[in-house]
């Protein structure tokens, strides 16, 4: 398993994380973990090549100011 992100105050440079923190309310992390079981079972249900998924869209009480969380998905690279 690979992380990127960006810096908040360079958004140009993607970089690979070597950790990541999650600041939030219980809420969120459920909202969180609601996310990457559905994008876990897409993939277990025949998901094959690349896909991703933002959280800002498929979860609609993901407010706009958190930052997005994207799941990335390759067949040819797991």
């Amino acid at each position: 398993m690979r992380v990127f992100g960006y810096a908040r105050k360079d958004e140009e440079e993607l970089l690979e994380m070597k950790e990541v923190t999650f600041q939030a309310t219980p809420e969120k992390l459920r909202i969180l973990a609601g996310f990457f079981e559905k994008f876990a079972n897409e993939i277990e249900n025949g998901i094959s090549g690349k896909a991703h998924s933002h959280v800002k869209y498929e979860c609609p009480e993901w407010n706009g100011s958190y930052p997005d969380i994207i799941l990335y998905y390759n067949s040819d690279n797991v």
